[in-house]
């Protein structure tokens, strides 16, 4: 794994309390088998789900978008097997087959060495973010994993704010990073800055965000300083 170190901007601090990470398609490449696993588990019900299906709910919990794309078709604890089948069959694959986004170690290092915590907020189980990070060898760069489990999920602000309070943040002085349209809406509510990435979404999708990156290695200093010193 390339660890390049990107030369740290003692000025940042003054302004950035905390970063606060989604996990799929901003850390992890993950998002063609999301795809491919919702297409699969919504075909049992003979419904077909679109590409732009899957943009619009992606952020949001196993269960939301089961119970949104099926309506009445099943009981709530018909809903929560089929959610749970779901999760289990993402991360059987996902623990080995994903891989890490070009150029985000390089952010999670510099952030390191900056001596700003760092936090997951994902709308994933909290055991499958455990292994993830584990796996991945990423695990050291962050003070908190934060899971929707027992929290509203996004584009509700609740994770991000969760996530704040525990790495010691007051909200207005962090900045997230996002690829999904919920993900960007729930940062924004929660008061902080957000950069979007377009690995999921287009930029005219994204536009409550910040700031719209098609890759870190387009991430500068400059203008992290520029979204943060206010």
């Amino acid at each position: 794994m390339n660890k390049t170190i990107i030369p740290v901007d003692q000025n940042l601090q003054k302004f950035l309390q905390g970063v606060i990470w989604d996990m799929d398609g901003v850390l992890i490449d993950s998002m063609e088998l999301h795809f491919k696993i919702w297409k699969r588990i919504f075909s049992e019900y003979e419904v077909d789900f679109a590409r732009k299906d899957f943009n619009r709910y992606f952020g949001t919990t196993n269960l939301e978008t089961i119970q949104t794309v099926l309506g009445n078709k099943l009981s709530f604890k018909e809903f929560l097997k089929l959610a749970e089948k779901r999760q289990r069959l993402f991360e059987k694959q996902a623990i080995t087959e994903a891989q890490l986004i070009p150029g985000a170690v390089q952010w999670l290092q510099f952030f390191f060495d900056s001596g700003i915590p760092q936090a997951i907020a994902s709308s994933n189980a909290q055991r499958f973010i455990e292994a993830v990070v584990k796996h991945m060898n990423i695990n050291d760069f962050f003070y908190a994993l934060v899971s929707a489990e027992g929290l509203a999920s996004k584009p509700d602000p609740a994770m991000f704010l969760e996530s704040a309070r525990r790495i010691n943040a007051q909200p207005s002085h962090c900045l997230v990073f996002e690829d999904a349209i919920a993900g960007v809406k729930g940062a924004k509510k929660a008061g902080m800055k957000c950069i979007a990435i377009t690995t999921t979404n287009s930029p005219t999708v994204l536009v409550k965000a910040d700031l719209i990156i098609p890759s870190f290695s387009a991430l500068t200093q400059v203008q992290i300083l520029k979204l943060m010193a206010f």
